[in-house]
C-alpha cells in the first residue's frame, strides 16, 4: 500500500492499489506540485532496469486520480548509472532531477509538459589523492 500523507493537515490518501508495482522498493517516486494543472503528481521510476531510459514510466495526478504512462525517452541514458538508488529527486521549477553517471550530465523530467533535458556537468580535474577538485573564478 502507497500513503501519501500531509502532516501539516494530517490528511491522507491511499493511492490506487494497481499504481504500486512490485517490488515497490525497486521504484523510485518523486511528488511535485504542477503549477499549470493545480495539482499534485507522483512519478515512478524503476531505477533497476536493464537499460531504461530514467525517466519516470508512470505520473499519476493526484486531484483527477488518473495513472498514464509517459512516453518520452531520454536518449539511451541508463537507469542502472545513474544515482537513482543514492539520492532523492531534487524537484526544483516544476521538473525533477538527478545526476547520470555514464554520460556525465544531469537529466531533468517537466511534470508539466512530460518533457526531459539533459545538461552536460563541468569537467572536474582529479587531484593525486582521487578527489574531485571543483575550480571557479
Amino acid at each position: 500500500m502507497l500513503l501519501l500523507w500531509n502532516p501539516s493537515t494530517r490528511e491522507s490518501i491511499k493511492l490506487p492499489t494497481q499504481y504500486l508495482k512490485s517490488p515497490p522498493e525497486k521504484y523510485l517516486y518523486g511528488l511535485g506540485y504542477d503549477s499549470t494543472s493545480h495539482d499534485y503528481k507522483i512519478t515512478q521510476i524503476d531505477a533497476f532496469e536493464e537499460c531504461d531510459d530514467g525517466i519516470p514510466d508512470e505520473i499519476l495526478a493526484i486531484k483527477s486520480a488518473s495513472r498514464r504512462k509517459t512516453s518520452e525517452y531520454a536518449g539511451g541514458i541508463c537507469a542502472i548509472q545513474t544515482r537513482l538508488r543514492e539520492f532523492c529527486l531534487a524537484f526544483v521549477e516544476g521538473a525533477f532531477h538527478w545526476e547520470v553517471i555514464n554520460t556525465r550530465c544531469v537529466v531533468s523530467f517537466n511534470i508539466s509538459n512530460e518533457t526531459n533535458e539533459k545538461m552536460p556537468l563541468p569537467v572536474t580535474p582529479y587531484t593525486n589523492s582521487g578527489r574531485k577538485t571543483l575550480l571557479s573564478s
